[in-house]
């Protein structure tokens, strides 16, 4: 609801979750065959941390980093690697089983910073820093023109930065700037919508929201009218429903907007009942109520052709039987 009244979520209040999207995560339990061909360090990989540590332990910590980075696309604690995987690695490189807690000791060492990067030159990728923050937003944005769920910007985010050898930054912030890149479409799509329509059609919308005296429905409710069996009283009342959609949709200015963002705000509107409209920020209330009067209207008529070839498909029926008889 806070996102239907234009309302950005609370903090912490996550719109989709990381299982949504194409995000790397590693599985808890590595069959033999993928901790083989997954983690199982190169002779590169081995001289690389040679040279760039001493200590078993610190070397250990290095290839567990530089095999996890490969999967994942970024580094994290050795806490949260999966015992098998520590063990598989510890194997390989002859060591007996290393306690974690010492592995945990490294990822608090101040040395760590210094190995890691030289462990980007290695794998030749590099941090998202402001610049690259700058061009992601800018992808996020573009995706969002012809995307509408969180997960499918996200993935389009994450394909761009594994293609441009950047690391992955933490799930919340490609999450963030998903959304933020949405509302920013949504919004520049609903302003240039509303700022088109004069003050008398956003009045007639207002109007669309109150129920009149003596009726126990809204004008926004009645917009959604469905045409019902083909009788002659049915036929009248329904063309007399797209006279009036169609008056209203005259009034409104041509809608630029993108297929796929079109069919999504019908959607939207057609959820939303007169008291959530109402409770919607003007800009999105007025266009969101625009779209839906102008795609319906559409749809009406397709109804109408429908209406119409199930009456003739009747009176066919009809005939045909009267024929027989």
């Amino acid at each position: 609801r806070l996102a239907r009244r234009g309302r950005p979520p609370p903090l912490g209040l996550s719109m989709t979750t990381l299982h949504e999207t194409a995000y790397p995560r590693l599985k808890p339990d590595p069959t033999a065959k993928e901790l083989q061909d997954i983690y199982t360090p190169t002779e590169a990989e081995r001289r690389c941390v040679d040279d760039i540590a001493t200590g078993p332990v610190t070397r250990l910590a290095l290839l567990l980093h530089l095999k996890v980075f490969q999967r994942l696309g970024h580094f994290t604690t050795l806490a949260e690697v999966p015992e098998r995987i520590v063990q598989h690695v510890c194997r390989v490189v002859g060591m007996r089983r290393v306690p974690m807690e010492r592995l945990a000791s490294y990822d608090a060492s101040g040395g760590k910073r210094g190995h890691l990067a030289q462990l980007r030159m290695f794998l030749n990728v590099r941090p998202l820093d402001d610049a690259g923050r700058a061009w992601l937003t800018t992808v996020a944005v573009n995706a969002a023109h012809t995307k509408h769920i969180v997960p499918d910007v996200v993935n389009v985010m994450l394909e761009e930065l594994v293609h441009h050898r950047y690391e992955l930054p933490a799930f919340s912030t490609l999450e963030r700037m998903a959304i933020a890149a949405r509302e920013q479409v949504h919004d520049a799509h609903f302003r240039q919508i509303t700022d088109a329509l004069t003050p008398a059609m956003r009045a007639l919308i207002d109007e669309l929201l109150l129920t009149p005296p003596g009726s126990s429905h809204s004008g926004w409710h009645a917009l959604k009218r469905e045409p019902k069996r083909p009788t002659n009283k049915e036929v009248r009342q329904y063309l007399q429903h797209i006279h009036r959609l169609r008056s209203l949709a005259e009034q409104l200015p041509p809608i630029d907007v993108t297929v796929p963002k079109l069919k999504q705000f019908r959607t939207m509107a057609r959820a939303l009942d007169a008291s959530e409209l109402a409770e919607l920020i003007p800009v999105k209330r007025y266009a969101l109520a625009a779209i839906f009067i102008r795609s319906q209207y559409r749809k009406t008529l397709d109804d109408a052709a429908d209406l119409f070839i199930r009456l003739i498909q009747s009176l066919e029926n009809s005939a045909q039987q009267k024929l027989l008889a």
